[in-house]
């Protein structure tokens, strides 16, 4: 073979080996993951970026997937580190690259670890902080977006699904950064690893109202609840209305409280970490958030102080 048909075969043949994609916690629509087996929905082509013009923003438009077509692969710690891994070859010189996560169903994301620089480029498996204050909910999305630093100007962005057990009444996080999606307006400079911090001189064409600086956040509340929009500097306690926006209080149509202070078990309600409930005669109490699940029959509930 020439050298000349060698070359054609290489660039022919080297973009099916491109770029990276995250391989646990499994994504959404991976051919790796089981809750897609034998569906037409996977995606042979996971290591590409998003859409140049962002249709397919966020997570390849495959957050439309969760709960209804697929759900948790994990579950994530609060207060501990998680263990994201990628695989791939092609990592373009590095770049940065972020850690977010969505309860809102992908409308709003939060940044809970971020790196500027050699990422990938030095090491696929990252150890990511996960905030002791991050609520308790299940089917959360958690993201990885990154920005190589040399070649085509994209974004690259996986999402899994994953539970989050934690103890957490709700935070303050930095909104996910976003450029090359824009059909033109806010591209990164080729050869610049982002700075999250002071992004302006490395984005060219990028509107205020676009570019997403250090001030812009998203408040992560008790139950889940994500406001789309800036949020104060701090995560409001969690109170009476942070339950109520979940699950109506009880009243005369629902199943009537119980004697012993803890009112009885209902199903579609959200229990909090340390709500307690009734149920045949047994006081119970949540050890973390909980909906649907049958107290004494599994770890969530721990036996509370004698009958009810």
């Amino acid at each position: 073979m020439s050298f000349a048909a060698f070359a054609v075969l290489v660039a022919v043949v080297a973009p099916a080996f491109a770029h990276m994609e995250v391989i646990s916690p499994t994504p959404l629509r991976n051919k790796a993951n089981p809750q897609y087996a034998n569906s037409p929905l996977i995606d042979y082509s996971y290591k590409a970026p998003l859409a140049a013009g962002g249709d397919n923003f966020p997570c390849k438009g495959y957050h439309v997937d969760v709960p209804s077509v697929s759900k948790a692969v994990d579950t994530v710690q609060a207060g501990s580190n998680y263990t994201v891994q990628l695989s791939g070859g092609a990592v373009h010189d590095g770049g940065s690259c972020q850690f977010s996560f969505s309860y809102d169903g992908g409308n709003s994301w939060g940044v809970v670890h971020q790196i500027v620089g050699n990422c990938p480029i030095s090491d696929q498996q990252f150890s990511v902080p996960i905030p002791a204050e991050l609520p308790p909910a299940k089917d959360v999305l958690l993201a990885w977006s990154w920005f190589n630093k040399v070649g085509n100007r994209e974004m690259y962005m996986n999402c899994a699904a994953v539970d989050v057990m934690s103890s957490g009444t709700g935070i303050t996080l930095p909104m996910m950064f976003r450029a090359n999606t824009f059909g033109g307006d806010c591209i990164v400079k080729e050869g610049s690893d982002v700075d999250f911090a002071n992004p302006a001189g490395q984005v060219e064409n990028c509107p205020a109202d676009k570019l997403v600086t250090p001030d812009k956040t998203v408040t992560f509340g008790a139950g889940g609840s994500a406001p789309p929009a800036s949020t104060p500097s701090s995560a409001p306690p969690a109170g009476p209305s942070d339950t109520a926006t979940s699950a109506p209080p009880a009243g005369p149509t629902d199943t009537p409280p119980a004697t012993g202070g803890a009112g009885a078990w209902v199903a579609d309600k959200v229990y909090n970490s340390g709500d307690s409930a009734c149920y045949n005669g047994q006081s119970y109490t949540a050890k973390w958030w909980t909906q649907g699940e049958t107290p004494g029959a599994g770890d969530v509930w721990g036996t509370g102080a004698g009958s009810c």
